[in-house]
């Protein structure tokens, strides 16, 4: 799932529920929940992958940065921001393992530990066009249940 969604989720997660610490936990493991649910990615075979992941990349961050600022500006409670942020950090191993690592020092990813190979093996329904397409509609209800409780 799109980092967006991810922090989307966590922000919804701590509007719903009052007490931060249950609000933070769930909202770590909403990341897990959300992999499983069929999503936008590219296949490694993908013509001109490592651009479109780039690309895709790019315009994930610029959304996640507008929603984090939204949060800020509209001075929603610290925990809101907190699993905004939760929400979306397991997927932060992957921009250190493949942006920094891989792409910086050009070396081979090492083996993967089992915390990293659990959370690949549950991301196994990603697609383009359908996951783009539920993508889209899993922000489009998240927003709305996100303003309902701003």
């Amino acid at each position: 799932m799109t980092g967006f969604n991810h922090g989307l989720t966590g922000a919804v997660i701590a509007l719903a529920v009052k007490q931060p610490f249950l609000a933070l936990s769930l909202a770590f493991v909403s990341h897990f929940v959300c992999d499983v649910i069929p999503h936008f990615g590219f296949s490694k075979s993908t013509p001109n992958y490592g651009q479109k992941v780039k690309l895709y990349s790019l315009t994930d961050l610029v959304l996640i940065l507008i929603l984090g600022l939204f949060i800020i500006f509209l001075h929603l409670p610290w925990v809101v921001l907190v699993a905004y942020v939760l929400a979306g950090s397991p997927d932060f191993v992957w921009f250190y393992r493949y942006y920094i690592k891989q792409e910086q020092t050009k070396s081979h990813s090492s083996k993967l530990n089992k915390f990293n190979q659990f959370h690949s093996n549950i991301q196994t329904s990603e697609t383009v066009w359908p996951g783009l397409f539920i993508e889209f509609c899993y922000a489009i209800v998240m927003l709305i249940i996100f303003t309902k409780l701003s």
